[in-house]
């Protein structure tokens, strides 16, 4: 029987706890209104006072144009995270408990014991409803919670201590790190002025996306070298903030700057001052810095600012040719009395437009892939250095525009006439401008070697190409000599055997040269073209001769599948003058040329068989 009465006293006991609980924490949510500390006073803050015993002078923040600012001990943008954690805070400032003044003078105490009688701290703020204080005094015995005085000073309240996280706030927690506040897309203008040691203002403005020099030139400025310049600068943060006497001594080296950085955009601009500091060269590089009509002095790490010194050159567009390239239609390359003209047609392939010995106006097909590295070639065409800005026309007969090394003529949607003079003697760069423009540059020499003045130079590499479906019957290899020495013959039936079945009884590596020749000859290619005749021997200059060596005769059934349909092709080669060096002939095309790399390959497999002949 008793069990039963004690788990019903047990059950009962649970219903009661349940209870209180559920009318505790009912009173609690009807009554936090009421133990809100400040309550509709603290609506629409403009002012936040912060006066702390560990604080030299008062912490004053304001907003002021819709912005947050420090006003005192510094001038500068607040953190807005900071001060919204301070206004949070205010806003949900509960108190725990309260009692009145009078109720702890009754019991024999004081305000001092309390820490409120000359408290640690002191927060004023001002709202649409006045200005009010909090003082914060000591804290409570139970710890995690501190008194205050309510701002009517009739109450002391306890409140949690997070509050204090918030008002004891250091300055660099404050203050807004970034020095420029313009937004990024707004800027238009960014102006450098170099004081120390010549006064020389860089000026450059933005027209849509394209950065441009309004001073002391006006030229194309490089967009991507320009944005990343204002990114570092919109993105500097201050190193330190200075105060007392270390902000007295960079104020009056302020007063003699070494340059000035102006920042506009939307009607607004700023303009930070830059001078040298004295720091321990042991140390990272910085400068004393200021923002115009601001007096707080702050130091800034020094990179960014030594790399605008030069931003003249620095800044400006080093792409020499602007027209787009790869929409070229003709190109004219003239030295002294040479010409070369070559044209785009409208299947997008390349021509030579030449005449021949009678004068008469002929045209020869280019080579597409020697034209793509000029395109590329061009495109990627950049300034060295900038010579000058405004030559003389003696200048410009020292750098050699009077007679050019080259006249390069574009046509694309516009025109653009590149001119190459002589060498700079220092740097060994050739000078280089546009016509129609004032500007001297030195460029790559290089450039030289991808327009020679001369036709073969840019003349189709592909000498011959067989139709689809021929087939290459037969082919002969053979020594020019005294006995004509054949070195290698061999006819095959297509209709009954390949190239590879035929050689299966070839040893290497002439077998796999064979099959390399066989396949090379359907599409002869040469690596440059070296005269536009054929001769025998071959002349390179007054003193050296070259006979041939090699000739190689193809057989070739043409489509069809008659076997009369047949032509015999016939290259001549000399002898190999170095690892990537032969030269090859062909009669018919009237052609003298520098074979390509796979043909000295081929034929290196009979050098011993050659040197075999040669001896005997």
């Amino acid at each position: 029987m008793r069990w039963k009465i004690t788990i019903s006293l047990i059950f009962l006991n649970i219903i009661i706890f349940y209870g209180i609980l559920h009318f505790q924490k009912h009173g609690q949510n009807r009554h936090v209104e009421t133990r809100n500390v400040l309550g509709n006073t603290i609506i629409d803050i403009d002012k936040i006072e912060i006066i702390n015993k560990e604080f030299k002078e008062p912490r004053i923040l304001e907003r002021q144009n819709g912005q947050w600012k420090i006003t005192s001990p510094i001038e500068w943008p607040a953190n807005l995270f900071a001060v919204q954690r301070i206004i949070t805070q205010l806003q949900f400032l509960i108190h725990e408990a309260r009692f009145s003044i009078e109720e702890i003078e009754k019991t024999g105490q004081t305000l001092e014991d309390y820490g409120l009688k000359d408290p640690n701290i002191i927060l004023k703020f001002r709202g649409i409803n006045g200005e009010y204080t909090l003082a914060i005094g000591n804290p409570t015995p139970l710890g995690n919670r501190v008194y205050v005085m309510d701002p009517d000073q009739k109450n002391i309240l306890v409140i949690k201590n997070s509050i204090l996280e918030s008002v004891a706030s250091n300055l660099e927690e404050l203050r807004a790190q970034q020095i420029f506040s313009i937004p990024l897309y707004e800027l238009n203008k960014l102006k450098i002025q170099i004081l120390s040691p010549h006064n020389l203002k860089i000026w450059l403005s933005k027209n849509k996306d394209s950065w441009n020099f309004d001073a002391p030139i006006q030229a194309s400025a490089n967009n991507a070298l320009v944005n990343n310049a204002i990114n570092q600068l919109t993105s500097l943060n201050t190193h330190k903030i200075l105060l007392g006497e270390e902000a007295d001594h960079a104020d009056i080296l302020l007063r003699n700057p070494l340059m000035k950085i102006t920042l506009e955009g939307n009607n607004q601009k700023q303009t930070l001052i830059i001078a040298k500091s004295e720091k321990k060269s042991t140390e990272e590089k910085e400068y004393y810095a200021q923002l115009e009509d601001n007096t707080t002095v702050f130091t800034v790490p020094a990179k960014p600012f030594d790399a605008l010194q030069d931003a003249q050159e620095a800044l400006r567009e080093k792409q020499l040719i602007t027209i787009k390239t790869d929409e070229l239609k003709n190109i004219t390359i003239s030295q002294s009395r040479k010409k070369i003209e070559l044209q785009k047609l409208e299947n997008d392939e390349w021509q030579l437009v030449s005449r021949n010995a009678s004068g008469k106006l002929i045209t020869i097909a280019a080579d597409d892939k020697e034209l793509g590295k000029i395109q590329q070639r061009l495109s990627a065409l950049e300034i060295i250095s900038f010579v000058s800005d405004a030559p003389s026309n003696v200048d410009l007969e020292n750098f050699g525009f009077n007679d050019p090394q080259r006249v390069i003529e574009l046509n694309a949607d516009k025109k653009q006439i590149l001119l190459i003079g002589g060498l700079d003697p220092l740097s060994g760069n050739l000078y280089a401008k546009i016509e129609g423009s004032p500007y001297v540059y030195c460029i790559n020499p290089n450039i030289l070697s991808f327009f020679p003045v001369n036709e073969l130079h840019y003349k189709m590499r592909i000498l011959d190409k067989l139709p689809k479906g021929a087939v290459i019957t037969g082919l002969k290899i053979i020594h020019l000599g005294s006995n004509n020495e054949i070195l290698f013959e061999k006819t095959i039936d297509p209709a009954n055997a390949g190239w590879e079945i035929a050689l299966a009884n070839t040893e290497n590596p002439q077998k796999k040269s064979i099959l390399g020749i066989i396949e090379d000859l359907k599409e002869f290619t040469v690596k440059n073209f070296l005269k536009n005749h054929f001769e025998d021997p071959v002349t390179l200059d007054s003193e050296t001769q070259l006979p041939w060596v090699y000739k190689i005769e193809a057989t070739t059934l043409l489509p069809g599948g008659d076997t009369s349909k047949t032509s015999t092709l016939e290259y001549y080669f000399t002898k190999r003058l170095s690892g990537v060096l032969q030269i090859g002939g062909s009669k018919e095309k009237d052609v003298i040329f520098s074979a390509d790399q796979h043909w000295i390959d081929h034929l290196f497999a009979f050098h011993k068989q050659q040197q075999a002949i040669d001896q005997n």
